[in-house]
C-alpha cells in the first residue's frame, strides 16, 4: 500500500475529530487576556444573544485550547490577529499505537504533518494560500472568523441560561460548513440537534463547553473544550526547509475532502 493511500486513510480516521476541535473555539475576552468590560443594554440580553456577544470579540485575542475525548486529545494555540497558531492531535488506534496530527499556520501558508503510523510522509506538507477548501476540516483559522467561534454561535439552534454561569442548547453542526465530506456523510442527518453545555467564568469568558455528540451519533465521543492562555504570546515558525516538501495535488486533494 503506498504512502499516498495510507495519508488518505489516516486523515479519513481523524478528519470528524479534527473539524470539531477547530470549529469548537467559542470564547470571549480583550486582547490582554483582562475580562472584557460589562456592558449596559437597555435589556437583558437572550442566552444566544449572549453567547453571541462573547464570540464576536473573540477573534481579537490570543487563547489556548485543549480538547479531551476518549481516545483523542489535542492542544491548540492562536493567535487570530497575527494569523498564525498551533495545532497537535494524538489519536489513538486499535492497534495500540498512536497518531498524532500536527498544524501549523504561519500568515498564508499552513503545514501538516502526520505521524506514529507506518507508511505516513515523514516530513512536513506545505500547503499554500488557496490550496485548502473554504470550509473544510484542514481550513485551519479561516480569514473570516479564524477562531471558529462566530461560526459556531451561527450554528446553535437553541440556547438557554441555567443557573448564572451554565448555558444549555442544541447545535447543529451541519450548518458550519466542516460537517461534510465523506468521512461525514453517514452522521450527517443526526448531527442537526447535538447537545451542548457551556460553562463560564465569573468574568464571563468561557471556560469549558462540552459537545454531547454520543446522544445522537454513539459511535462518536463526547468533546469537551477547556479555553484558557489568554493574552498569552504564540509562537509559531515554518519548520525548516530541509523538513518540508510540498503537498502532491492528488494527496491534497485527498486532505482537504477526507
Amino acid at each position: 500500500m503506498g504512502t499516498r493511500r495510507h495519508t488518505s486513510m489516516a486523515l479519513t480516521a481523524v478528519v470528524v475529530s479534527l473539524a470539531l476541535a477547530l470549529n469548537g473555539c467559542g470564547l470571549s475576552g480583550r486582547a490582554d487576556g483582562q475580562p472584557a468590560p460589562v456592558e449596559t443594554t437597555p435589556r437583558q440580553l437572550t442566552a444566544l444573544e449572549k453567547l453571541a456577544e462573547s464570540a464576536a470579540r473573540m477573534n481579537a485575542t490570543t487563547i489556548g485550547i485543549s480538547m479531551r475525548a476518549p481516545g483523542v486529545t489535542s492542544e491548540a494555540r492562536l493567535d487570530p490577529v497575527g494569523r498564525k497558531g498551533t495545532l497537535r492531535m494524538e489519536l489513538d488506534q486499535v492497534d495500540g499505537e498512536t497518531l498524532v496530527v500536527e498544524l501549523i499556520r504561519v500568515e498564508q501558508d499552513q503545514y501538516t504533518r502526520l505521524s506514529g503510523l507506518p507508511g505516513l510522509p515523514r516530513k512536513w506538507l506545505r500547503i499554500p494560500a488557496g490550496s485548502v477548501a473554504k470550509g473544510s476540516a484542514l481550513d485551519f483559522m479561516p480569514e473570516d472568523d479564524p477562531s471558529g467561534a462566530i461560526t459556531l454561535v451561527k450554528s446553535i439552534v437553541n440556547a438557554k441560561r441555567d443557573g448564572g454561569h451554565t448555558f444549555l442548547g442544541t447545535i447543529d453542526l451541519t450548518r458550519s460548513g466542516r460537517a461534510g465530506g465523506r468521512a461525514l456523510n453517514e452522521f450527517t442527518e443526526r448531527l442537526t440537534a447535538v447537545p451542548f453545555e457551556v460553562f463560564t467564568e465569573p468574568q464571563g469568558r468561557w471556560s469549558w463547553i462540552e459537545i454531547d455528540v454520543p446522544s445522537v451519533v454513539p459511535e462518536l465521543a463526547m468533546l469537551r473544550f477547556s479555553y484558557h492562555s489568554w493574552g498569552e504570546p504564540v509562537t509559531a515558525q515554518a519548520p525548516p526547509p530541509g523538513e518540508v516538501d510540498d503537498a502532491p495535488q492528488a494527496l491534497l486533494k485527498d486532505l482537504v475532502e477526507a
